[in-house]
């Protein structure tokens, strides 16, 4: 009777392992920050759009030094940031001239 159990047993052990397994797989994707794509310009000036970028690359910043995100992605990610205050920083200047 005994070895009729072992392969309801074990199965039961490889199911209970998938589930947490996928648990943990839902858990750790859900804890990460989702990604934030370009800031949109919807803003009234440039002065606010800028200012919104800024705040982006700060909360990036703080996002990476408390580890949530890992440094390829903080790389490419405030790469895009970078460059959009850039090119608003170059907007203003056309502006005032």
């Amino acid at each position: 009777m005994q070895d009729n159990r072992l392969p309801i047993f074990l199965a039961g052990v490889a199911l209970s392992l998938t589930l947490i397994g996928a648990g943990t797989v839902w858990w750790w994707r859900d804890r990460r920050p989702p990604a934030p794509a370009e800031v949109p310009l919807t803003h009234d000036t440039e002065s606010e759009a800028l200012q919104s970028v800024l705040q982006a690359i700060a909360d990036l910043d703080d996002a990476h030094a408390a580890g949530d995100i890992d440094g390829t992605e903080y790389q490419a990610r405030r790469a895009d940031l970078h460059e959009q205050a850039v090119r608003l920083m170059q907007t203003q200047a056309g502006s005032r001239s």
